[in-house]
């Protein structure tokens, strides 16, 4: 075994077990770039879902920030005893609907649990998915779905089940190798592949202040988690200008490329966080 891979071992074993947090620290996804990929062969492709992250500790399901959503035992009705990460989510360009009905700890019939890995099985992916696949089996569980894992041949194949994602509404794509572990940091490992990308930023103010805001004018002043700041200026419904998010509110943005001084370039609203 080569020391790198020593050293990556050994990084996914601290992020794990030696987390203060212990267990919500969650999988990250970094930004897709070919060349970060020798053997698209070692790697499997499924659908982005564009829901809420949703950490399910043993008992309970978590949010990314480790609060509980307080869901009824009886949607968890069945889940295993062992841990799982993934994403409530119902159906395509429902992902207001699923805000609601987390905060307000009200699913309905079609909000499911989507579950990409099993940090704490051993294995490659496909190995930990299978503890799960093997549990689900045994165990009537109506509200968990194993998310279907793809293993491409050639990056012109990953093309087109991008473009066929695309055509159908969804997000776009996440790539993981399969013979790597659970990791709670960003690596070349476990990438997520859209048509344009996304981050998060804190909203600081409006520039125009809110009441311009509110009448069409001025723009939304961001900090990034570098700490810079930029302003998102589009993306704005009528509904939104009428009641806009209050000062601190974790706001998701689109945009397609940053500037030699690392500012996203034409960002673009795409929504509030709520959930966190």
């Amino acid at each position: 075994m080569s020391f790198k891979n020593l050293i990556f071992i050994f990084l996914a074993f601290i992020s794990i077990f030696a987390s203060p947090l212990f267990g919500l620290d969650l999988l990250l996804l970094k930004p897709y770039k070919q060349s970060y990929i020798n053997d698209i062969k070692k790697y499997l492709v499924s659908e982005k879902l564009d829901g809420v992250r949703a950490f399910y500790d043993g008992k309970n399901l978590l949010s990314k920030n480790g609060n509980d959503f307080n869901f009824k035992t009886s949607f968890m009705q069945g889940f295993p005893p062992f841990r799982l990460d993934g994403e409530l989510y119902s159906k395509k360009d429902s992902f207001e609907g699923i805000v609601s009905m987390v905060k307000t700890a009200s699913p309905n019939h079609n909000l499911k649990y989507y579950v990409f890995d099993v940090p704490d099985a051993k294995g490659s992916l496909s190995e930990r998915l299978e503890v799960l696949k093997d549990y689900l089996k045994k165990h009537k569980v109506p509200n968990i779905i194993v998310i279907d894992q793809v293993r491409l041949t050639s990056f012109k194949a990953l093309d087109s089940m991008l473009k066929d994602i695309k055509a159908k509404g969804g997000e776009g794509l996440v790539i993981r190798k399969d013979k790597a572990p659970y990791t709670t940091f960003r690596n070349d490992f476990n990438l997520k592949l859209k048509p344009f990308l996304d981050a998060e930023c804190r909203l600081l103010n409006y520039t125009l202040g809110i009441e311009a805001f509110k009448a069409g004018k001025g723009a939304m002043e961001c900090k990034m988690e570098s700490n810079l700041t930029f302003k998102i200026g589009s993306g704005f419904t009528k509904a939104l200008r009428k009641n806009p998010p209050a000062l601190g509110s974790l706001i998701t943005y689109k945009y397609y490329s940053l500037t030699k001084n690392k500012i996203p370039k034409h960002a673009v609203f795409l929504r509030v966080r709520e959930v966190e």
